[in-house]
């Protein structure tokens, strides 16, 4: 999803450029219980052993004194986890003992442990292997998103760049295309998607008045890749589909392929001499599956029957079929979005085993961005996370990417709910640790707070927009990393200092955190809006002045932090030196040291 496929193809096209042998192979090509060497091999419809095929790589390396490649993309999408995690170790044994032979593997972020297990890190600390992350345009996100957003003149805004599937330009030119509001609601976009779809096929083969019918193209097309375990059909498959002679389109088959493929619901390529086809997004293929199981199983029992069997291929407690993992929690989702009834309890019911349990709470974890205030409540997130513990950065990566969004379940007002409620040192053992990672010129938060630093703004950005994301940013103040906790000081300087009237508001929701770190910076941030302040509004900095002024100094026990009472005089001071007419509003003995 991030161009990972495209990633290793541009590099076997350069190999082959420089004349090296290179072999790429597709991880949902490898779905037997054979061992890995037996499936490469016949997966090329060699008449050889793997031994042989390695040497005869070497022997044209050395002819052309370079290397050859072997390239596999998508292992999470083969068939059999535990025959890879069996097998890894002997690949890259055997692999090494020659001297030019590369491998190179791809597969998704989080399946890591789930292939390798623990010997991955063993074998980069030993290495053995080179681990590189691929993040699309992860790296320059702001300046791409904001690019896509104004060449369709679509408002840009911070949740966009907090959104990891936004650094997919697959997912962001669909999103801008079809482009309703601000929310990013993934079935209004597939279902847009299908209506160009449907337009453009009918006026292709001029039967613009013909009912709608790409539905039940995308229902058969579905139907047929599950039956077969694949992700993708072949084009005899595709052409054999009951569809075309059911709506009296045999003879306009091509034409309409061609359109599906124009208007990129499907995609085609080559594996193993023959084309095949599947839909263009792995996300698009998740919808669409999960929404025709859906329609298959309406009966909740039938539906958990078909996830837990089918779908997860779930045998003695332990997951099979990895490979529908993404289907499974999507139609969980789906579920719950339609029923307002959760469903994922009574799957992970069926799971013994510890490794997928949690692998499956992680995912389901992460779906949560998808949904809205509808079918969500911040309530049902407290359960999920007493209920089955995921991981804390887990946790807070879901809460950092939907912290800005106004009406999102999980917003800064969850990640605030769940924060203050800690002791400092629980607080600073998992979310100071966690941010302090976070601090990194690649990370699109690191990437939003220097946006925000450097004075650029937002066009259209709501007050509570504003609210939601400086609450997250006050609770960067208890970063122990110097950069991150001054970068993001001076942010809320810079937000402050247009939105004055919320400084009240943060000083009375942040009284009682326990952490003199973040009431020293909030107060700072506050006065340094003081000064730099674009509202001329005397009655906003009054209640201001006032507020700090009640409860800051007159309580019994002032704040016995040197620094905080500092900037909380400087407030005040400066109120006075802006209103010079009312000097004895305050007793300044009560706020000068």
């Amino acid at each position: 999803s991030t161009g990972k496929s495209h990633l290793l193809a541009e590099a076997a096209t350069r190999c082959v450029d420089l004349s090296y042998a290179v072999i790429l192979l597709l991880g949902s090509s490898l779905i037997t219980n054979d061992t890995i060497g037996k499936q490469i091999v016949n997966s090329l419809d060699l008449d050889c052993s793997f031994d042989s095929l390695l040497d005869k790589l070497e022997g044209m390396a050395e002819n052309r004194n370079g290397y050859s490649y072997l390239f596999i993309d998508a292992l999470n999408e083969c068939g059999n986890r535990k025959e890879w995690m069996n097998n890894v170790p002997q690949l890259l044994h055997k692999i090494s003992r020659y001297k030019r032979i590369k491998l190179v593997i791809s597969l998704r972020t989080g399946y890591e442990r789930l292939f390798f297990g623990d010997k991955l890190e063993v074998f980069v600390k030993q290495g053995t292997v080179a681990r590189l992350q691929h993040n699309g345009f992860w790296n320059d996100s702001i300046k791409a998103i904001q690019e896509f957003m104004n060449h369709y003149q679509i408002p840009f805004l911070p949740s966009y760049i907090l959104s990891k599937e936004m650094t997919n330009p697959l997912f962001l030119k669909m999103f801008c295309k079809f482009y309703t509001g601000e929310t990013v609601d993934i079935d209004h976009l597939f279902d847009k998607l299908i209506e160009k779809s449907d337009w453009e096929v009918k006026d292709a083969i001029g039967k613009e008045t013909a009912a709608s019918f790409i539905g039940k193209f995308i229902d058969e097309f579905v139907e047929l890749r599950i039956n077969k375990g694949a992700l993708s059909i072949t084009y005899d498959d595709l052409l054999d589909m009951k569809f075309w002679q059911r709506y009296g389109l045999e003879n306009d088959k091509l034409t309409i392929i061609s359109s599906l493929i124009h208007t990129g619901l499907l995609v085609a390529h080559i594996s193993n001499d023959e084309e095949i086809f599947a839909f263009s997004y792995q996300k698009m293929d998740d919808v669409f599956s999960a929404r025709f199981i859906i329609k298959r199983y309406p009966e909740k029992e039938a539906l958990i029957d078909c996830i837990v069997y089918k779908l997860l291929g779930i045998e003695e407690g332990e997951i099979t079929h990895y490979s529908d993992v993404d289907i499974a929690i999507e139609a969980c989702a789906l579920y719950a979005k339609k029923n307002k009834e959760e469903l994922f309890d009574e799957i992970v019911a069926h799971i013994t085993d510890v490794e997928d349990q949690n692998f499956l709470v992680s995912q389901y974890l992460h779906s949560f961005s998808w949904r809205t205030h509808m079918n969500l409540t911040s309530e049902y997130f407290m359960r999920f996370l007493k209920q089955y513990r995921p991981t804390c950065y887990d946790v807070l990566d879901v809460l950092i990417e939907n912290s800005t969004k106004d009406r999102h379940p999980l917003n800064a007002e969850t990640l605030h709910r769940l924060l203050v409620e800690k002791k400092i040192a629980e607080r600073d053992y998992l979310w100071t640790a966690y941010i302090n990672n976070r601090g990194g010129k690649d990370d699109r938060l690191y990437q939003l707070l220097d946006y925000f630093e450097c004075g650029s703004v937002f066009d259209h950005l709501t007050e509570n927009t504003v609210k939601q994301f400086l609450v997250m940013n006050v609770w960067l103040f208890t970063a122990s990393n110097r950069k991150l906790r001054d970068k993001a000081t001076k942010v809320a300087v810079e937000l402050l200092k247009h939105n004055l009237k919320l400084c009240k508001e943060l000083l009375i929701k942040f009284s009682d955190v326990d952490d003199p770190y973040v009431i020293e910076r909030l107060y700072c941030a506050i006065y340094g809006a003081c000064l730099k302040k674009t509202n001329t509004e005397k009655g906003v900095f009054t209640d201001l002045a006032l507020y700090v002024y009640e409860h800051f100094f007159l309580q019994e026990t002032v704040f016995p932090y040197v620094l905080v009472r500092h900037y909380a005089r400087l407030i005040i001071e400066r109120w006075s030196f802006d209103n010079p007419q009312e000097c004895n509003a305050f007793d300044v003995s009560r706020i000068r040291p």
